[in-house]
């Protein structure tokens, strides 16, 4: 590993910044090495791009020098992970349209939270304290 570090820190502008991100993810880089490094070049990227788009006029229908820059930048957010990416679409929402589903809309839930619960309780006790006043009120 040393040796390849060497290489890095010797020329680092041999390397791209994908290459970068692949040598840290598959441990053949060490992080401590790449990764000041591919903030180096993504800072020089931007300002790159800063400098063109401020040579080109504007377009009409073209976003703002800002909003390219930032959609443009990579961060941890573009590394991938080793979570998995196929989620079933749709979520609760899916529900919707399948007849065959065990809850309708509009059904009450039969599931009682201890905050539903405590609220059941103390309505039924002041239910009943005023059934009691009033019963011995008549």
């Amino acid at each position: 590993m040393q040796g390849i570090a060497q290489k890095i820190l010797e020329n680092p502008g041999r390397y791209s910044v994908q290459e970068l991100q692949q040598g840290v993810q598959h441990g053949i880089i060490p992080a401590y090495i790449a990764v000041p490094l591919i903030q180096e070049k993504v800072q020089q990227q931007k300002q790159m791009m800063l400098a063109q788009t401020m040579q080109q006029p504007q377009v009409q229908g073209q976003p703002p020098i800002a909003a390219q820059v930032m959609g443009e930048a990579q961060g941890l957010e573009s590394m991938p992970t080793n979570l998995p990416q196929n989620y079933a679409g749709g979520g609760i929402v899916a529900f919707a349209d399948n007849p065959d589903q065990p809850v309708r809309e509009g059904m009450p839930s039969t599931y009682e939270t201890p905050y539903d619960r405590m609220n059941r309780q103390n309505r039924e006790r002041e239910e009943a304290d005023l059934q009691d006043r009033m019963e011995r009120t008549v």
